[in-house]
């Protein structure tokens, strides 16, 4: 047991968007990281913030095996800041970085004018970040380097609501989960729970965060349902 955890199982979890692809993904696999993130539990001094060997173990197996920090930290029984704390301190955190940056690089020179074309078009920056396989953030940043006007989110959720409210609140009464439906749709969970009440659609318990602003969230759907 760690830290009131008990260790789970080495097994790599992947989230969406990515791929485990076992030791070759990243350089020197699980036995060489292991090593050197012994060396570095060896070199903390103050005993109450040195992880016992098999969370050492469980960090080297399961990031080596292509899964998140996230998940090697949920494998491990550490926090996150643990994991990236010992992945940064042997060279590995850094490595993900590389590849990422890199990754959005070449996503940006091969298909940066079409993305600016399809946004132009009425994509929105969500759907196409998600199909390029990198962040909203950094594509917006891109298309506002590019000289492209960035259309507000909530005009966008208005027109996405006229244009498909009731496909919407059908796949919703057809059992679709708001999660779904966001994703689908690419507006934000809070604005489909708005507009649905509206509808007069009875919401299945559907957990979920509201964002701040939620009151002027509410006018704008209203407003796009004509209430």
């Amino acid at each position: 047991m760690v830290n009131g955890t008990e260790p789970a199982g080495l097994t790599a979890r992947t989230a969406p968007g990515e791929s485990a692809g076992g030791d070759a993904s990243r350089p020197g696999g699980a036995e060489a990281l292991l090593e050197r993130l012994a060396v570095i539990e060896a070199g903390i001094r103050d005993d109450r913030h040195r992880q016992p060997a098999e969370v050492v173990e469980a960090i080297a197996r399961s990031w080596s095996a292509g899964a998140t920090v996230r998940d090697v930290a949920a494998c491990a029984g550490v926090s996150r800041e643990i994991v990236c704390d010992r992945l940064h301190r042997a060279g590995a955190l850094g490595y993900l970085l590389r590849e990422q940056r890199r990754h959005v690089r070449e996503v940006l020179e091969s298909r940066g004018a079409e993305l600016i074309a399809a946004y132009e078009a009425g994509e929105t920056a969500e759907a196409l970040a998600r199909d390029a396989g990198i962040s909203s953030y950094t594509l917006r940043t891109y298309l506002v380097a590019r000289g492209v006007a960035i259309r507000s989110p909530r005009r966008m959720t208005r027109a996405i609501l006229q244009t498909h409210g009731a496909e919407l609140a059908a796949a919703y009464e057809s059992g679709a989960t708001i999660k779904d439906l966001s994703v689908r749709y690419a507006i934000n969970q809070a604005a489909i729970r708005v507009f649905l009440t509206a509808s007069g659609v009875p919401l299945r318990h559907d957990p979920g965060k509201y964002p701040r602003g939620r009151e002027r969230l509410r006018e704008a759907v209203l407003e796009a349902v004509g209430r």
